[in-house]
């Protein structure tokens, strides 16, 4: 599959048509214009306007909920912990609407302490002392750390970080695939892995990348053809954010999260502010 670049185009900001159909993967009816784009504020100049990416791409849920996301924004549930949520959405093993205030204060604390309780919590189980977090957990906080504090930005935090060494981040890689449903497609989440790092998510952070997987089976004849059009037509909300691809290669689609939020609001303290907006990536 060749590599794409994503749809351009110029002049002031326009919010998404939201009267497009929902994502076979949705589970929450929402409004089709209740929905809340979040973008930051950009001073107005009659001199110049930079150019705008994206504005234009048709907005699939690969797993947003508009009445989930206050909620968990008011909770300050940690990404990692928000990630294996959608994961379990995406495959069918809970809704949005099982996300409810009761499970969703168990869950509350860094990556570290929560992400690792996620299917023991949302089958109302007590989580066991058995099921301590793995290398991959601790190891998103430490990223996230290394965000915020922004020192020495692909350099993790400079050294050492509680207790252990810490230099070099980018090492997390937060996977999808790609599957058929009926006559579309649509992302399923799978858990994060730890890989070697690599520099572009050094540079962006691993939280900026979603890497989309493609069976061989959906890459070739008309299928293939289909699975093009829908990526370079296309942008991305998970969990409020917006996700664009600009990549692809191998069997791979590389999807790079905005500044552009739905249904959330800028998190400073989660390092919202580092983001950048689409043109800023590509330029």
């Amino acid at each position: 599959m060749a590599s794409m670049s994503c749809v351009e185009s110029m002049g002031l900001k326009r919010a998404p048509d939201f009267s497009l159909p929902s994502s076979p993967v949705a589970t929450c009816e929402v409004s089709p214009c209740a929905q809340v784009v979040n973008l930051p504020q950009v001073k107005k100049s009659c001199k110049s306007r930079s150019l705008e990416f994206g504005v234009k791409l048709n907005i699939v849920d690969i797993s947003h909920c508009q009445k989930a996301q206050p909620v968990l924004d008011r909770h300050e549930v940690a990404w990692g912990t928000i990630f294996e949520q959608a994961r379990g959405i995406t495959h069918g093993m809970w809704t949005f609407q099982a996300m409810t205030e009761h499970r969703l204060r168990k869950l509350e604390g860094t990556n570290a302490q929560s992400a690792w309780k996620v299917v023991t919590v949302m089958a109302d189980k007590e989580p066991s002392r058995m099921e301590a977090p793995s290398e991959l957990w601790p190891k998103y906080h430490q990223e996230q750390f290394a965000r915020v504090e922004n020192k020495g930005h692909d350099l993790g935090t400079m050294g050492q970080w509680e207790g252990k060494d810490y230099r070099y981040r980018g090492k997390i890689q937060q996977v999808a695939t790609v599957v058929k449903a009926g006559t579309c497609f649509k992302l399923e989440r799978e858990k994060p892995e730890i890989r070697r790092s690599h520099l572009l998510s050094r540079v962006l952070w691993f939280r900026q990348i979603l890497q989309a997987r493609m069976p061989n089976t959906l890459t070739y004849d008309n299928v293939g053809s289909d699975l093009r059009k829908y990526f370079i037509s296309r942008k991305f909300v998970l969990c409020g954010r917006v996700v664009v691809p600009f990549h692809a290669k191998e069997g791979n689609v590389c999807l790079f999260k905005t500044n552009q939020n739905i249904d959330k609001q800028t998190n400073l303290r989660e390092g919202d502010s580092h983001r950048l907006t689409l043109y800023q990536f590509v330029k």
